[in-house]
């Protein structure tokens, strides 16, 4: 993965995502694995998020954390951090850093230490992997469930896939076959046909390895 310049880090990683994009919620412990397993293993990298209105998904690329900005967003419009756990069970803080005015991603800074995701691009045709909250019961409540999917296309900056991630799921990592994170999921679309589509922002190319 190459390796991201730290100075104004906040502003130039966001600045990267608005270069990727040309427009700006979706609907809004343990895993479980698919019957049929991914050729490669698909590992949660991603993170909880939980914030004093609700709750998320993150999606860690270095030291830091892109979420979807409506999961940090407060009622006045203002901003406020999260508390962030992972599937090994750290958690910590993390600190409300930025975010973009041409997409729904904000990034937050991770204080401790979260599994950072490895970046590359998406393309139309392909799989697509995705964790889900378990809501089936108490018992499994926020236990994690891996979805698999395809990616239908890209347009304005955003991947287009099915199926469409389940409330909660806003800011976590799409993924390809090989487990590599190419978007943060964002948005949940229902057609004509009452059909739904999931949205995910795509990374720019400058992040892929």
């Amino acid at each position: 993965m190459k390796k991201f310049p730290r100075p104004a880090a906040a502003l130039y990683h966001l600045a990267l995502l608005i270069l990727a994009t040309t427009l700006a919620c979706s609907s809004c412990g343990g895993t479980r694995r698919l019957s049929e397993p991914p050729p490669v293993p698909v590992y949660d990298t991603g993170v909880a998020i939980f914030t004093p209105m609700g709750f998320g998904r993150g999606c860690p690329v270095r030291d830091d954390i892109y979420t979807a900005q409506h999961v940090l967003r407060t009622p006045m419009r203002s901003f406020t951090g999260a508390w962030w756990s992972d599937r090994h069970g750290n958690n910590g803080p993390a600190k409300f850093m930025t975010y973009n005015t041409m997409v729904d991603v904000a990034m937050l800074h991770a204080v401790g230490s979260s599994s950072p995701a490895n970046v590359t691009i998406g393309k139309p045709g392909t799989e697509i992997y995705f964790f889900d909250y378990d809501y089936s019961s108490p018992e499994t409540a926020f236990d994690s469930i891996l979805r698999r999917g395809s990616l239908l296309k890209r347009a304005g900056g955003h991947l287009i896939f099915q199926p469409s991630p389940s409330r909660g799921t806003s800011g976590g990592c799409l993924y390809n076959k090989k487990g590599q994170a190419i978007g943060i999921i964002v948005w949940s679309i229902e057609m004509e046909d009452e059909s739904r589509v999931g949205l995910a922002v795509q990374f720019p190319k400058e992040w892929a390895e």
